[in-house]
């Protein structure tokens, strides 16, 4: 009996040495600090990342600090007499699994590194308008590279609308204005604010053709090059049948230019008459 109770004790035991060995998860973001927190004690720890040693503090007022690795020297700072870390100016390569190994104890720490959100830009996507009025299709976005999962949350007149980067509002809704679409990370919130998505919306078809259509004036400049082009290639083709038929161009005098253009010779025989043909 007593067997059997020792079993259970020995599992809870042994899952709580499992959940102790799990990494503590750190959230950072690019360009600012972060800290690791250990309990203080009369000893040296001995901090590496992805296996590798960075350092080892000896605990003291001030602590003594060795670097294994000179690329942090600049990065890092020893708080609580070296019982913490701490990570300045944060970059997206410093995310992975640090650990503080000291006597009898390990603590390992994962941080995860995000850069900050930008101002979320707000677009027009569609504009449906019909006798009973419009709808507009809005939509927000502010990811970029290194910004992780980022979600939207829009709302009008600061009542609740949806979720999701792209909206669907109806012209007799748009009482509750102004629209405004709220985008997070893990490290940052902005918002982007629509007085009037009917302006949006009309500033959009105003605005110049995007990248692969063309202007006015540079349709005309094609045009004018396919022109140029055709009448280059017709020349070309009446030179070389000139040519063929053993033509040639004269220049003329001064005096004779002004009567007479151009002299054509021809090698030609002269064609034959049809019988019957008037002389």
């Amino acid at each position: 009996m007593d067997v059997l109770w020792c079993l259970p004790l020995a599992l809870l035991l042994l899952h709580r040495a499992a959940c102790a060995s799990d990494p503590v998860e750190v959230v950072g973001a690019v360009g600012r600090s972060i800290t690791f927190f250990l309990q203080s004690m009369d000893t040296t720890t001995a901090w590496s990342f992805h296996s590798e040693v960075i350092v080892t503090v000896k605990f003291g007022n001030p602590p003594e600090v060795t670097f294994f690795d000179d690329n942090y020297k600049s990065r890092l700072a020893f708080p609580k007499n070296g019982s913490s870390l701490t990570i300045s100016q944060l970059r997206l390569d410093d995310a992975g699994t640090y650990t503080a190994k000291r006597k009898g104890a390990k603590t390992s720490f994962a941080l995860r590194v995000y850069r900050e959100l930008a101002v979320p830009t707000v677009t027009c996507v569609a504009q449906n308008c019909s006798a009973n009025g419009c709808r507009y299709t809005l939509r927000c976005t502010a990811s970029s590279s290194g910004s992780g999962n980022v979600s939207y949350v829009w709302s009008a007149g600061g009542w609740p609308l949806s979720e999701g980067p792209t909206v669907l509002v109806e012209e007799s809704a748009l009482e509750e204005l102004p629209l405004t679409c709220v985008a997070r990370n893990p490290v940052s919130s902005r918002n982007a604010t629509v007085i009037s998505p009917a302006a949006l919306c009309a500033e959009n078809t105003t605005r110049p053709p995007t990248t692969g259509a063309y202007s006015g004036s540079q349709a005309g400049i094609v045009a004018a090059c396919m022109a140029g082009a055709v009448v280059l290639v017709a020349a070309l083709v009446f030179l070389i049948y000139c040519k063929c038929k053993g033509w040639s161009v004269f220049r003329l005098p001064a005096a004779e230019a002004m009567s007479t253009v151009f002299r054509w010779k021809t090698s030609c025989p002269p064609t034959k008459k049809e019988p019957g043909a008037q002389p």
